[in-house]
């Protein structure tokens, strides 16, 4: 890659059988899509839901990863058919030891690959009120942190609305909360895709920004219809450029299907994502001598 970012592929994040590259590679084989990944530049590799995932092929992808030099992506709290299950937000040791059920697997898988995120998705339910709701998500959120990073593993939550009746449905929402948990190992999953539907595509760019200092992993999807970066009407150069010039450590996670089929679509894709980083990176650059200079003088962080 041409940038500073940390760029990851994803190995199927809906599901194993679609990885980004399903029809370069020809294959579904986890270990041969990240040695695909490594010859492209990617620096690692989401592979969200390793907690479902056979042994025999969670050794093999922890094998690449470490063979190519590359990381983990974010591990999903739970398998994908309890997310939309509002264990976060109910009263009572049953949800909560089921909660933390999940958890506790989710993280003993993701160590085996070394992946240091736990991503959180909560969904709400319609027995009380939302401050209700938020006041025992805040309460098992704490239990979390504590399982998570102990095992070193830093945990960040994701708002959406694409499931149904989310208990966070609004990038303010979801920086209130981390505002309120207040945990140096807590932050927010920026998804460009998840964060315009939203609050809006004109807004993109200015949340970014503004949530900057609690994104702790970003993903890139263009919409409409979840495609790659330059596929869309989405300014992800706008986001790509302040991660660019804010020296994001992060990874940013290619998180989306292709806006054309078949091989072809997939390297046609690929090249508009490359187009649209360069265009960031020159952006960044043009602005990162006065950004330096005001660091210098102790006037930005």
């Amino acid at each position: 890659m041409s940038s500073a970012l940390r760029f990851a592929a994803h190995l199927g994040y809906l599901s194993p059988e679609e990885p980004l590259f399903l029809e370069s590679v020809g294959s579904t084989d986890p270990a041969r899509h990240i040695e695909y990944a490594a010859r492209l530049g990617f620096d690692g590799a989401l592979y969200p839901w390793v907690a479902t995932r056979p042994a025999e092929e969670v050794v093999k992808v922890a094998a690449a990863l470490e063979k190519h030099g590359m990381v983990a992506g974010c591990t999903a709290y739970a398998p994908m058919e309890i997310i939309p299950q509002p264990l976060w937000v109910q009263k009572g040791s049953s949800a909560r030891n089921e909660l933390l059920g999940h958890v506790r697997r989710s993280i003993a898988a993701a160590r085996k690959v070394n992946s240091r995120m736990l991503a959180v998705l909560m969904a709400a339910n319609s027995d009380s009120s939302r401050i209700e709701q938020s006041l025992v998500a805040i309460d098992n959120l704490h239990y979390v942190l504590d399982i998570a990073t102990a095992a070193g593993l830093t945990v960040a939550v994701e708002p959406m609305v694409v499931f149904p009746n989310m208990l966070l449905q609004t990038t303010g929402e979801a920086l209130e909360l981390i505002a309120t948990v207040n945990h140096p190992r807590f932050g927010l999953v920026f998804d460009t895709g998840h964060v315009a539907a939203m609050d809006g595509a004109e807004n993109l760019t200015r949340l970014f920004k503004e949530a900057y200092n609690q994104v702790m992993v970003i993903q890139l999807a263009d919409l409409p219809g979840r495609v790659e970066v330059g596929g869309g009407i989405l300014d992800i150069g706008g986001v790509l450029s302040h991660a660019m010039l804010k020296k994001f450590s992060g990874l940013v996670e290619l998180e989306h299907h292709w806006s054309e089929p078949g091989l072809v679509g997939e390297a046609a894709g690929f090249e508009r994502f490359r187009r649209v980083e360069a265009a960031a990176l020159k952006e960044a650059m043009l602005h990162r001598p006065a950004v330096d200079t005001l660091r210098a003088n102790g006037r930005v962080n």
